[in-house]
């Protein structure tokens, strides 16, 4: 037992991002006061009730009106969908989530590649009191966590020791550490996040010139794959995608003015020359650059 609350000291002590002087003087006290009695399960700092696993189904659907537990899914392989309330997000391999009690939901695998999912449910006086220390009370979706070393430990557990005391300190652990993985993965995604939007800025305020990949990578001081990952991440298409893209948008809007020629607008964009910007226009939008000024004006 001291194992245990030795490991929940030093994974809340690890993490930087946990208001912890609330957690690490009282989780003792806590543990020798509660976990020890024979309390009423909604008076035990955590309770884990059971957990399974979900093989790929394209029928699997499940919904949850207003259960009293929490719900930990990790998506171990494909992917599916979550509906809470209004909200509607998509999981992928990797992601985990968090279903909240007195809330209605809806989860279900996508058809063409149904995902298999590791989960479980709890619940405990200590709960909602640590999610605020972490700061992600009331967030569901969780991308790029690492959670799988935690199930695979669950799921090796015989049942004779899921009946013992000693499992009530594994579930505190087991169940504070994963909810720390998951602050981790919320702060990760927040700094991509972040530099997603760095990434775009500077595209946006090069869009005349023909600035590459390896030019962002010098600015942010990071390497290539790093720089297109995290812009995929955000929106789905690389940085040269939508270098691409807004070059060929701002082409159009200036093929409607007359007084520039095809030439200045390609030049004006960082084209090498007018044959490169003709049939960069015509991949695009299936059209040559001439031909789509004179639809324009002749439907004037």
């Amino acid at each position: 037992m001291k194992k245990y609350k030795r490991e929940l000291l030093n994974v809340i002590k690890e993490s930087k991002e946990i208001n912890a002087s609330g957690l690490t003087q009282e989780v003792s006290a806590r543990f020798e006061a509660t976990v020890r009695t024979h309390e009423s399960t909604e008076e035990k700092p955590v309770v884990i009730q059971c957990f399974g696993i979900t093989n790929p189904d394209p029928t699997y659907c499940v919904t949850r009106k207003k259960s009293n537990n929490y719900v930990l899914e990790y998506v171990r392989s494909g992917k599916g969908y979550v509906e809470i309330d209004d909200e509607k997000f998509m999981v992928n391999e990797g992601d985990a989530y968090l279903l909240y009690p007195k809330t209605k939901e809806k989860y279900y695998s996508d058809k063409n590649e149904p995902f298999q999912k590791y989960w479980v449910n709890f619940v405990g006086s200590d709960i909602d009191r640590v999610l605020d220390a972490l700061n992600i009370k009331g967030i569901h979706h969780f991308p790029k966590c690492n959670l799988m070393s935690y199930f695979i430990q669950l799921y090796s557990l015989e049942e004779s020791y899921m009946n013992s005391l000693d499992f009530s300190y594994y579930a505190y652990s087991t169940i504070i550490s994963m909810l720390v993985e998951m602050k981790k993965s919320v702060v990760a995604n927040k700094k991509g996040v972040d530099t997603a939007d760095k990434i775009k800025e500077i595209i946006d305020n090069h869009i005349s010139e023909n600035i590459k990949v390896l030019d962002i990578c010098d600015e942010l001081k990071m390497c290539k794959s790093s720089i297109i990952n995290i812009f995929k991440n955000k929106y789905h298409i690389t940085p040269n995608q939508y270098k691409n893209n807004k070059k060929m948008e701002a082409a159009k809007n200036m093929l409607l003015n007359e007084n520039i020629s095809i030439k200045q607008i390609s030049i004006s964009l960082g084209f090498i020359d007018q044959y490169h910007f003709s049939n960069s226009f015509k991949k695009h939008f299936r059209m040559y650059p001439s031909k789509y000024r004179k639809m324009h004006f002749k439907d004037k």
